[in-house]
């Protein structure tokens, strides 16, 4: 079935960018056809066009009026059913809110790819298309359809951004518990090889509206690491470099004697935490100096050979492996 669409090239037929293109290849793949449904309607028409087929396939199906207003599917129930059309109604009924919900991430994929003009050549692994098609089904909630959106773009542009693993732990992932881990991460800071970590200080979270049970709530969903006693170590010199950093804004440490390295307790995410906080990156631009004011501080308190300053982020360069920094502001 998946490989239905081999020798086929959806730009050809719509006349996509590639990231397009290659959206609707892999939609197609899970859905075992030419999928299509951003391409009968512009996205303006998306809703209109999703309720007509919503109610056409009702109708169809049971003969019954039917109605759809914000999210929901009514059928008006008039006449009396045997257990087996019942059972049948309600099959068809979730399939269809299955698919509903499929293809409102689609949209918010497409939505997300719609700009972008280059992707990566490399295909999205059949497996992982499968396991993500399947997590979708039963996502009804606005928001986390955007969320996966985001997901499934993202994986288009760079496969293997995401795991399986991922998948799997946002699948469970709640409403609540995703706004939650959102706030975490922009009170987060970066660490080795540029995974995010959360300063291990009960105090300084609580200032930041961070409760210890928060933590044992993202710890349950596999998103942070708070089990062991973990410090992250950063190396200094005389000429300064950079601790740590969050996306707009950098600590600059300075060395004042031969002593160059500092140690700070952390609580590190895991895989998963690290792979969603993609997500949030490319998303939250409101990230403020507060959390990276409170680590300075505490820095400037346990080291005083070293001198510890917050600037401004001014640009990135060579991948984000590198920055420009600007003004400092404390």
């Amino acid at each position: 079935m998946l490989d239905g669409m081999s020798g086929i090239e959806i730009s050809d037929v719509f006349g996509l960018s590639k990231p397009l293109s290659k959206l609707i290849n892999v939609a197609s793949a899970a859905c075992g056809k030419v999928y299509e449904p951003l391409h009968i309607k512009k996205l303006a028409d998306a809703k209109a066009y999703e309720i007509k087929k919503i109610s056409e396939a009702i109708e169809s199906t049971t003969n019954l009026a039917s109605h759809y207003a914000d999210g929901q599917v009514n059928v008006a129930n008039q006449i009396p059913l045997t257990l087996e059309e019942r059972a049948k109604n309600r099959v068809t009924f979730q399939e269809i809110q299955k698919q509903q919900n499929v293809e409102a991430v689609v949209v918010n994929a497409y939505k997300e790819l719609e700009n972008e003009s280059e992707v990566s050549p490399e295909p999205v692994n059949k497996d992982w298309i499968l396991r993500f098609f399947n997590s979708i089904e039963d996502i009804s909630d606005k928001d986390m359809q955007e969320l996966w959106g985001k997901v499934l773009a993202g994986e288009i542009k760079k496969p293997m951004s995401y795991s399986l693993r991922t998948l799997e732990k946002l699948r469970n992932l709640s409403k609540n518990e995703a706004f939650l881990f959102q706030k975490v991460y922009k009170n987060s800071f970066t660490i080795k090889g540029g995974d995010y970590a959360l300063l291990r200080d009960t105090s300084v979270l609580a200032s930041h509206q961070i409760s210890y049970e928060n933590l044992l709530t993202l710890s349950d969903c596999g998103l942070l690491n708070i089990a062991n006693y973990i410090e992250y170590t950063a190396r200094l010199s005389t000429r300064g470099a950079i601790v740590t950093a969050n996306k707009n804004y950098t600590i600059i440490g300075t060395s004042f004697d031969n002593n160059s390295e500092i140690k700070i307790p952390v609580y590190p995410f895991t895989l998963t935490g690290n792979e969603i906080s993609q997500i949030i990156y490319n998303t939250s631009d409101k990230i403020t100096p507060t959390m990276l004011i409170s680590v300075t501080d505490k820095l400037r308190n346990s080291y005083k050979n070293f001198g510890f300053h917050v600037f401004k982020i001014d640009k990135y360069f060579d991948n984000k492996r590198g920055i420009t920094i600007g003004e400092e502001i404390y």
